[in-house]
Parts: structure tokens; C-alpha cells; sequence
């Protein structure tokens, strides 16, 4: 975890407000191919049915990473109950599409995570499909904003250890206590524990645009908390930061530049969408 420089600070007020009995949820997965034909009809499937997800994800995404086999897929789904409409109805027929895909896929190289609060029957399908749970331990999952928009979304996902288990837990309280201050910034902003062990942390934003992703470094929560928190307690090599190339942005170039400061691995956006409010289908 890495901090750029500031180059903005104000002052935003959030109203608090509480997690709903079936909160939205989010879903990495790591798609590995054999050949380029295959992850191309992929490319293709991804595109026709991810108009078909607005009603039941705000993000569905398909990334693809410098090496041409591997995606990184993003989605955040509305709700436990939209999944399983996802399951039944549409995203029920896109699947025979999906299975036809399934022999050019690496299955053993390919990974789902997932973080957030699911019901029982969604843990279940996810499991089935190999999703691994990731406990969310702090933050929130699409809390969006009326000027949100697709085109402005800055995407980051990290992953990072802390120095010990004693750090881990004081760095835990204090991305706790920082979390709520970052709403205005960001419609998704959370950290969840990797299950491969104690010290080994994921963290997934959601930045409303630049201007919200500048200023959040400014925060006095950021400044005065968790700057100081990260260089006690993480382990700073272990770092891995993956920024979305969101190319429909009109300001592609100077959301570049600013994510520069992040020494970031980028990930190229290629089909689907990161932000649709849940009056769009």
C-alpha cells in the first residue's frame, strides 16, 4: 500500500448508513486460458451478456493483463437475492454460452474470490464454482452516489501483508476507524482478510472519479491514521497494487498520470462496465 502525493484537500459530509439485511457483495476472478483464441471468444461472450447483468450487478467487468491469456474479471452484485435472478434467468442462459468456452480455460490456474456477506445458497453456488470467501473486516460495498458514472470510475485492488499478527490486528482497528470517512470518495472502499493466512490482507476501491481519488489521500482520516498505521505495521515490499485502464474515461491520461505514484500493475479494461445505478437495465 502506497500513498501519491496530495495534490487536493476539502472537507465532504457523509450521512451514515447502516449495512441492509442483504448487502451487495463482490466477486474477483482470475481467468487463466490456453490459447488466444479461446480467451477471444471469451472477449466476445463477456460483451454480449454483460448488458444482460445491469439489473443484478453495478459492476461487471472483464480486464485483461499484459499477459494475453490472463484476465481479471470484477463484479459487484446487488444483492444475494440478484444473484440468484442472475442465476435463474438470463444469467442462466448466458451460461451455455459460458460452457461451451469451458475446455479452452485453465481451470488450475484460474482463481474466484469472494468478499462479502452471501446467503447460504449463494455461498453454496459460488463454492461449487470454486469461489474462495474472503472475510470483509471493514468498509463498504456500493454505496453509490448520484453523479456517479461509469466512464469516471477509478478501479483499484491491492494485496499486502502486515509484519506480524499483533500488526495486523492494530491495523485492522485502524482501517476501521479511517473507513467511514472515505464514503464521499469512493462507492466501494473495503478490506477483507486472505484466507491463506493471518498477516495477508485484499482491498478493493471504488473511486467515484479524480477528483474523488485525489482528494481521499487528503483526508485527515488518511493523513492523520492510516498513513501512519501502514508504515508501522505492513511489510512495504509485500505490496500489490492492480489499477483498472479504464479507457472510456475522458480523462484517461491524467487518471495515468495520477495512479502513476502508485508503482500499480494495470489491467486493461476490454468488455462490460464498472458502474451502473440500479435504475438502469
Amino acid at each position: 500500500m502506497t500513498f501519491p502525493n496530495c495534490a487536493l484537500c476539502g472537507v465532504v459530509v457523509w450521512c451514515i448508513q447502516m449495512e441492509p439485511d442483504d448487502p451487495p457483495f463482490f466477486v474477483q476472478s482470475t481467468i487463466v486460458f490456453k490459447n488466444e483464441e479461446g480467451a477471444a471468444a471469451y472477449e466476445g461472450w463477456f460483451s454480449d451478456v454483460a448488458a444482460s447483468r445491469s439489473a443484478v450487478a453495478s459492476m461487471f467487468l472483464l480486464t485483461r493483463t499484459a499477459d494475453p491469456l490472463v484476465f481479471v474479471q470484477f463484479e459487484i452484485y446487488r444483492s444475494s437475492a440478484a444473484f440468484e435472478q442472475h442465476q435463474s434467468g438470463e444469467g442462466a442462459r448466458g451460461m451455455q454460452g459460458f460452457n461451451e468456452l469451458r475446455d479452452s480455460i485453465n481451470f488450475d490456474e484460474s482463481s474466484i474470490k469472494v468478499a462479502g456477506r452471501v446467503s447460504e445458497p449463494v455461498r453454496i453456488s459460488l463454492a461449487s464454482m470454486g469461489g474462495v470467501s474472503h472475510a470483509k473486516i471493514a468498509g463498504h460495498i456500493l454505496l453509490p452516489g448520484r453523479a456517479d458514472a461509469d466512464e469516471n470510475c477509478i478501479v483499484l485492488t491491492t494485496k499486502f501483508r502486515a509484519l506480524d499478527d499483533d500488526k495486523a490486528e492494530a491495523f485492522i482497528r485502524t482501517y476501521q476507524k479511517v473507513t467511514p470517512a472515505m464514503k464521499p470518495f469512493a462507492s466501494t472502499f473495503f478490506l477483507c482478510k486472505d484466507p491463506s493466512d493471518a498477516v495477508t490482507f485484499r482491498e478493493f476501491m471504488v473511486f467515484r472519479d479524480l477528483t474523488s481519488f485525489e482528494a481521499h489521500y487528503c483526508s485527515r482520516s488518511i493523513i492523520d491514521d492510516l498513513k501512519p498505521s501502514v508504515g508501522a505495521t505492513l511489510d512495504m515490499e509485500s505490496s500489490d497494487v492492480i489499477a483498472v485502464s479504464n479507457i472510456v474515461s475522458a480523462k484517461a491520461e491524467e487518471v495515468r498520470r495520477a495512479l502513476d505514484g502508485l508503482d500499480a500493475s494495470y489491467v486493461e479494461r476490454v468488455a462490460g462496465y464498472a458502474f451502473v445505478p440500479a435504475d438502469v437495465e
